[in-house]
Order: structure tokens, then sequence, then C-alpha cells
């Protein structure tokens, strides 16, 4: 996509701050398939749990949006 849009330092960020969250999601999403976890699956904390981290997903992907298609990566300096 970088190639697409004009390389650019920012773009490269963007991708490798999306990369970088994926992984462990997907880790963790194949760990706990397996069928010994099945009862956690149903519990309420467990819910609550998928809750918080779909929030802090979005708000991660509002701060890459804004690295990759925004202001680049001075936001971090901003935000920090």
């Amino acid at each position: 996509m970088a190639i697409w849009h004009d390389l650019k330092l920012n773009l490269v960020l963007w991708a490798w701050g999306i990369c970088l969250c994926l992984v462990p999601e997907i880790l963790v999403k194949s760990y706990f398939k397996k069928p010994r976890f099945l009862q956690m699956w149903r519990s309420t904390w467990w819910k609550y749990l998928c809750a918080l981290m779909g929030g802090l997903w979005i708000y991660f992907l509002c701060i890459t949006n804004l690295i990759g298609f925004g202001m680049g990566y001075k936001i971090l300096i901003h935000l920090s």
C-alpha cells in the first residue's frame, strides 16, 4: 500500500503498527481456542476482557491512522 500511495515513513510506520498489534492477537486467539479453555469462553469476566481489548484496539487504530494518514509520526510527540 505504501508503494501505491507514495512510499513515506508515515505509511511504513502505520503498516508496522498494525502488524505489531495483529501478531499478538492472532497468537492469543490460537492459543485459547484449545478445548480445555471452552469453560473460560463462557465466563462473564472473559467477555468483559474481550470488550476492553476491543476498545483498546479501536484506540490503537485511531493512533496508527493519525500516524499513517494524518499528522505523521510527529503526533507521537503531541500524545506524550
